[in-house]
């Protein structure tokens, strides 16, 4: 069985009392993101984690987090392009065509 450095895991640890994600963590410690799933789950087992993330939602949750797209300008270009397509669409939709 491999075992992770006691380094390795105090630096994944630390990552997630931080709040960060389970990529971040594995990236900081130098781990894989499975590694860092399982040591975030026992986290919250014992009770060393919090429950929330930094955006008020359940930590692991899906979708659009409102602390993460605060962080990333690529995220914001993504939603605001997908929202100008969808508004298009909808005024598509509404003229009527003869």
């Amino acid at each position: 069985m491999n075992r992770i450095s006691y380094y390795a895991n105090r630096a994944a640890i630390s990552a997630f009392q931080a709040g960060a994600s389970i990529r971040t963590a594995a990236l900081a410690a130098g781990i894989s993101q499975g590694t860092a799933e399982k040591i975030r789950k026992y986290l919250v087992e014992v009770g060393d984690l919090p429950i929330l993330c930094r955006c008020t939602q359940p930590l692991g949750h899906r979708g659009w987090c409102k602390y993460r797209l605060r962080q990333s300008p690529k995220r914001k270009a993504v939603l605001k392009q997908m929202h100008e397509r969808q508004r298009n669409k909808s005024n598509d939709q509404s003229i009527p065509l003869r």
